[in-house]
């Protein structure tokens, strides 16, 4: 259940989120599940071809961290 209430609580910003990270966010709140999903996807990169793997982690890692200081401000 905390998921979901962490999610509505970031659901409610959703707009100030969106306008702080140069991505896109696809907000899931999987009703009739426990958990619940925010993620980005990135363009043209593809997990099945490993000579990508060091701009893949890279870009990864940089989203993860955008989304980490932007969501903290609103939990």
């Amino acid at each position: 259940d905390d998921d979901k209430d962490l999610f509505e609580q970031l659901l409610e910003n959703k707009e100030d989120i969106e306008a702080e990270l140069p991505f896109e966010l696809e907000w899931d709140r999987l009703d009739g599940k426990k958990a619940a999903r925010i993620k980005s996807s990135i363009p043209g990169l593809n997990f099945d071809e490993k000579d990508n793997y060091p701009m893949l982690m890279e870009k990864t890692i940089d989203r993860a961290k955008s989304m980490r200081d932007v969501f903290k401000q609103y939990l």
